[in-house]
């Protein structure tokens, strides 16, 4: 069962690792040296949740289990993240859904919403960026959100 709520103290940690490592092998990021990756994105991701709403996906009886989270801002959808083991069972889905993201009308999303995976076979690659099209299909890829005060 799964359960939709909005952050502790102790997801923080996790929401920071997921989204450093997920975005790290995205195509905007994947020549940046690693050093400078982290630091610089560290910092964009930290400020981005201060000012940001997080929602978590759990496991209803034990909330500590993390399956998944999204960032967003009311006109503004950040970056989603479901654990490997269980994607492809609508979390996403749900997550955009719950942020509250039109689906009838443009929005704008500040980090690609998939991965670009070094080991992965392009059929996989075809597939996985048809299902994240669909997600946000009305989506507009807008990074200079990121630089507003």
């Amino acid at each position: 069962m799964i359960e939709y709520r909005g952050p502790d103290g102790d997801d923080l940690h996790f929401v920071l690792s997921s989204w450093l490592q997920s975005y790290r092998l995205s195509s905007p990021c994947i020549n940046i040296p690693p050093h400078v990756y982290f630091k610089e994105q560290e910092s964009k991701i930290k400020n981005l949740i201060v000012d940001s709403q997080l929602l978590i996906a759990c496991n209803k009886l034990d909330p500590g289990q993390i399956f998944g989270w999204a960032c967003f801002q009311p006109d503004v959808f950040h970056y989603v993240y479901v654990k490997s083991t269980f994607r492809k069972n609508g979390i996403a889905r749900e997550l955009f859904r719950r942020s509250g993201m039109p689906t009838d009308k443009e929005f704008f999303y500040t980090h690609t919403p998939y991965i670009f995976y070094k080991n992965t076979y392009e059929t996989e690659y075809r597939q996985g960026t048809f299902r994240a099209e669909r997600l946000c299909k009305n989506g507009i890829y807008n990074p200079y959100l990121l630089e507003r005060p």
